[in-house]
């Protein structure tokens, strides 16, 4: 796995971030990969695009939320989807330990 080149490991991130984001570990790693890749300029729009796919989900998600928030600094359109979603049904995101944590982030973050 670590002998892979960045694109390959962005591209399985891609197709397998549901499960990723199920293991804190990958999660973890996932998050130092999208760093180092937007380094390198890599490519990382299919993952942005299944995290936004997926936001919903992972907003309330132990691990997801800071996958997402991760995100935030390399692809900020997420800013504002989180945002909208969030502020559709604010009570129940507010009230969710893994949701506020991403409140605090958007409110946080220098967009």
């Amino acid at each position: 796995w670590y002998q892979l080149p960045m694109e390959e490991k962005i591209v399985h991130a891609s197709i397998n971030l549901l499960k990723i984001v199920n293991n804190s570990k990958q999660c973890t790693e996932l998050q130092s990969n999208l760093e180092l890749a937007v380094g390198m300029n890599v490519d990382c729009s299919p993952v942005f695009m299944k995290v936004s796919t997926h936001l919903p989900e992972l907003i309330i998600h132990p691990a997801g939320n800071y996958l997402v928030a991760k995100c935030f600094d390399y692809h900020p359109a997420l800013v504002d989807q989180a945002t909208e979603l969030i502020c559709a049904d604010v009570r129940s995101y507010a009230v969710h330990k893994h949701a506020s944590y991403l409140m605090e982030a958007i409110l946080t973050h220098p967009k």
